[in-house]
């Protein structure tokens, strides 16, 4: 609970590991911060696949409901 997730980015780094981000736009404040962390994010782990998801909120599993699972699913068949 008190470890900061930065903390966890050099080992998604170097550890090569397939990384998925979903990200929030929803309201517009989210969606500045979340650009701004994904630009952070991108540089420490430059194999990441960075999405801002429209329409979303932080509540991405219920926003977006059975294209959640299709959006992992095919994220998943699109790895080496």
């Amino acid at each position: 609970m008190r470890s900061r997730q930065t903390d966890q980015w050099q080992a998604l780094s170097t550890g090569a590991i397939p990384t998925l981000l979903l990200l929030a736009t929803v309201p517009d404040a989210t969606r500045q911060r979340n650009e701004e962390a994904a630009a952070r994010f991108g540089k420490a782990v430059p194999h990441a696949d960075i999405r801002l998801v429209e329409g979303a909120t932080h509540s991405l599993i219920t926003d977006l409901r059975d294209r959640f699972g299709e959006t992992i699913r095919d994220w998943l068949a699109s790895l080496d």
